[in-house]
């Protein structure tokens, strides 16, 4: 029986979900509330999907971005995250995100986690989806310049890189942006928070391998698709150069610099090595996903 949301696995921020919530002046919390662990044990308990059908449900807080809190559904010994609106998102960008990542997955699904189903209810304006579960991933950011992942176990921390591994995980990240670019649509990823953390996540035993580049992109995951936006490759690879060689970050959107597409509140500069070295790898990913395909 689902009624209540637990925090007693360590899989992420060891807080309460109101602790993370967003909410727009005219919001009444409690409310927002309510109708956020409604919609959650409505979508837990819901025949639509035959995951579900079977063995005991427990709903655990993980993790929050500025368009979605993140729980963890378990389901007997199974695990699904559950990526709900904020109450201060629009109604519909949930949807738009959801829709941006499977056609992400199409084009890369090595890269990009596949969203299984989309639920919403009209009437409290409430939507969310769930995707696959990947046990104690560890999350991308930087604090205060440095770059490295959170962990979630033993205890939630943040561990950085030495400056050789952040060299390897920026132009990784650069490389999958440049191999996930839809080239028959012209559409590639928008509005990316990398620098302030939560696109890209890393599959928890990345660190009991050689830190290598194709180590780490079998291990790499974009999680979060805003926006995709619409122009030739060779634009988009112009603009990586621009954007990720800068701090982009702000605090209300109307501090945003309007001319920043791709690289979203970024408190992170990269090097020009590390990005051109990002495109490069990126271009070859490209090619060798080309021929493969041809081969089939």
């Amino acid at each position: 029986m689902l009624d209540k949301i637990i925090y007693e696995e360590a899989l992420g921020i060891p807080d309460i979900d109101v602790e993370y919530m967003k909410y727009l002046p005219e919001h009444n919390c409690l409310k927002e509330v309510i109708e956020i662990r409604d919609m959650i044990k409505d979508v837990a308990t819901s025949k639509a999907i035959s995951e579900f059908q079977n063995g005991e449900k427990k709903v655990q807080f993980i993790n929050y971005g500025e368009t979605e809190l993140v729980y963890v559904l378990k389901v007997g010994d199974k695990k699904y995250t559950l990526l709900v609106g904020q109450p201060a998102t629009p109604f519909g960008v949930v949807k738009r995100e959801y829709d941006n990542l499977k056609l992400l997955h199409k084009v890369s699904p090595e890269n990009v986690i596949a969203p299984m189903q989309y639920f919403c209810n009209k009437q409290t304006q409430k939507e969310l989806y769930i995707t696959p579960y990947l046990y104690q991933a560890r999350c991308i950011s930087s604090e205060e310049g440095e770059v490295g992942v959170f962990i979630p176990e033993p205890d939630y921390h943040f561990e950085k890189f030495s400056p050789d591994e952040k060299g390897i995980i920026n132009s990784c990240m650069i490389a999958v942006l440049v191999k996930m670019f839809d080239k028959k649509r012209n559409l590639g990823v928008a509005s990316c928070h990398i620098g302030e953390g939560g696109d890209f996540i890393l599959e928890k035993g990345f660190e009991q391998e050689a830190f290598t580049y194709e180590n780490i992109l079998k291990r790499m995951k974009l999680i979060a698709a805003r926006e995709l936006v619409s122009m030739e490759l060779g634009e988009y690879i112009t603009r990586i150069k621009e954007e990720f060689s800068k701090i982009t970050y702000y605090e209300t959107e109307e501090q945003r610099d309007k001319s920043i597409i791709i690289n979203h509140k970024s408190r992170l500069v990269m090097s020009q090595e590390e990005i051109e070295n990002g495109i490069l790898l990126g271009i070859q990913l490209r090619e060798r996903q080309e021929k493969s395909n041809v081969r089939e």
